[in-house]
């Protein structure tokens, strides 16, 4: 089975804030993955405390992948679910330990055809 893209969302947040949510959707099919990138000026060092897909509903928290990212006092962080529940015009809250004093990123991906057990696979 191919890995298939269904939905893709990004927008990017004035600073100001320590919570923010994307609006996404998260299509019926099989072998789903939700994958988020956080993109932020690390200058204020922000810690991620928490990702959730669908607050308000299903509730379920995204697994951070190992590895942080820092060019030029930009950082990425990457994270996943497995099986999200399927939704459409629901939110992906990130929240942060304290409010940010620059912009930040999110982009978040919708698959399917993702290998369950071990979609993400560490080759460092």
């Amino acid at each position: 089975m191919a890995i298939a893209l269904t939905n893709n969302t990004n927008d990017v947040f004035a600073g100001g804030f320590s919570s923010y949510a994307l609006t996404h959707t998260i299509s019926s099919g099989s072998d789903r993955l939700l994958l988020v990138f956080v993109t932020f000026n690390n200058e204020t060092t922000p810690v991620v405390t928490g990702i959730v897909w669908d607050a308000a509903g299903a509730n379920e928290a995204l697994t951070k992948i190992d590895g942080y990212v820092t060019i030029d006092d930009g950082a990425v962080d990457a994270y996943y679910l497995i099986a999200p529940s399927v939704g459409s015009v629901k939110d992906i809250t990130v929240t942060l330990d304290k409010a940010m004093t620059r912009s930040i990123s999110i982009i978040a991906f919708s698959l399917t055809g993702v290998d369950q057990t071990s979609p993400i696979a560490d080759y460092d």
